[in-house]
């Protein structure tokens, strides 16, 4: 069956993520052959759901087999979380997710605009927009004093000739992608980057990371399987659509339900949790020793893979640092070394906090401000059927209109996501912990006993 000009899709039966296995290989390229007729060897498929999609677009073909795409498969996307004895298994990289956003893109712009150009747009934004990602993704940031911004650095495309010559094969403003990866863009508006991180890249990474790092305790949970096990929720992306605002509304208001839910979960287990932020927060200590006496250029910087990176510390350790300074930075990770002991959220509390804590543990502890993520409960939904009467007697945004003499009460049918579920927008909140507060953490080997 013929998805879109660019995808083609196969009966399923790759596990996500994996292209290693030669026999799954020689599997696919039977399935090229017998689905679809192509001399183009670049050609790979892909799977969303329960769809395995034969990538055959020029677009997306050129576009991933350029250098500066190239560099993301050796770019984990979880950086240091796979570190986790828990998450060992999530190796994911940012040029898979960049593949996954790409087709995502596509399909919701499929939905919300009728131009072919659009569509283009939405593509090629979805597959650069982690283009400059540093290596070991955002972490790799730590400590450095001028850290890297890959929605400012997505400038650096127009200077990249390779990119640049695929953009103006297929006729795409360079401008028009930048604008949509910034969440700028005129028609497009926030379908890539929203303001709450409900957007189609928040959409990919939250379902691909749910597979490869499932939240520890969720792990014997119904609820969670239920989420993996259904297919709808992985198409959540096409129930997109863009108001005259550029804000992004869903019109399945139940399948919305069941992604923040689960979003929520990733960010309290996985993203924000407290064994992470404890390995980031010291991280960012180690890292910022070792930026204190090196430094290298953007431009080299952003040629790096993981692999890369880990080599240049590696060198460095062992030629300018004593024993212990860097020493197993990445192995200690892995351990229980780190631990998040507080987490202030009344700033009058704070200084009595730091105090009783410096007198348990002393120069052990190190505190971080750390920001919450927004829940995204006022994020407009479609009011369900069997649902209007009771959403509406509670609505409070009624307007009045005057027809023919008669006052008529009326109200949009998209409202915010909590009026329509109100008990699980709590729970969302709750497990979210949207809050801005002060942690308090501490490394254990320099607890003085």
């Amino acid at each position: 069956m013929i998805y879109t000009t660019n995808l083609v899709e196969l009966p399923s039966y790759l596990h996500i993520g994996t292209f290693e296995d030669d026999r799954k290989q020689r599997r696919k390229k039977l399935e090229i052959e017998k689905h679809h007729d192509t001399n183009d060897s670049r050609v790979f498929s892909h799977i969303i759901g329960d769809k395995n999609f034969l990538v055959v677009g020029e677009l997306y073909l050129d576009l991933l087999y350029t250098k500066l795409m190239s560099r993301l498969i050796g770019v984990e996307q979880l950086g240091i979380v796979k570190g986790y004895k828990m998450f060992t298994g999530a190796n994911q990289n940012r040029y898979y997710h960049s593949v996954d956003t790409g087709i995502r893109m596509e399909c919701a712009a499929r939905k919300c605009s009728s131009y072919d150009e659009d569509v283009d747009i939405c593509i090629a934004a979805g597959l650069l927009h982690d283009a400059y990602v540093p290596p070991f993704s955002d972490i790799g940031n730590f400590g450095r004093k001028n850290g890297i911004d890959e929605e400012i650095e997505i400038t650096r495309i127009k200077d990249d000739e390779e990119v640049m010559s695929v953009l103006e094969k297929h006729k795409i403003d360079p401008d028009a992608v930048i604008d949509t990866i910034r969440g700028e863009h005129k028609y497009l508006g926030q379908l890539l980057n929203s303001k709450n991180g409900l957007d189609v890249d928040g959409i990919s990474y939250t379902l691909i990371d749910s597979f490869f790092a499932v939240p520890i305790y969720m792990r014997s949970v119904e609820e969670f399987r239920r989420f993996v096990s259904n297919p709808q929720l992985h198409y959540i992306h096409e129930e997109i659509i863009i108001d005259d605002n550029g804000e992004i509304k869903f019109t399945d208001a139940y399948n919305l339900r069941d992604f923040l839910t689960l979003r929520s979960h990733m960010w309290a287990g996985v993203y924000k949790s407290s064994p992470h932020r404890a390995r980031c927060v010291f991280f960012e200590k180690m890292m910022s020793e070792f930026w204190g006496k090196n430094d290298i250029s953007d431009d080299e910087f952003l040629q790096m893979s993981d692999f890369d990176f880990k080599k240049l510390l590696d060198k460095k350790i062992n030629s300018k640092y004593d024993k212990g300074i860097l020493e197993n930075i990445f192995s200690c990770l892995m351990t229980d070394r780190f631990e998040e002991i507080d987490r202030i959220y009344d700033s009058e509390q704070l200084h009595e906090s730091i105090e009783k804590a410096k007198k348990t543990y002393g120069d052990a502890v190190v505190v971080r401000k750390q920001k919450g993520f927004k829940a995204a409960t006022q994020t407009l939904v479609k009011i369900p059927e069997g649902l209007e009467s009771s959403v509406h007697e509670d609505w409070k945004g009624l307007e009045m209109m005057i027809e023919d003499g008669d006052d008529i009460v009326t109200f949009d049918e998209y409202v915010p996501f909590e009026r329509v579920f109100p008990d699980a927008s709590k729970e969302i909140e709750k497990t979210s912990d949207e809050k801005t507060y002060t942690g308090l953490y501490i490394d254990k080997e320099r607890i003085e006993v």
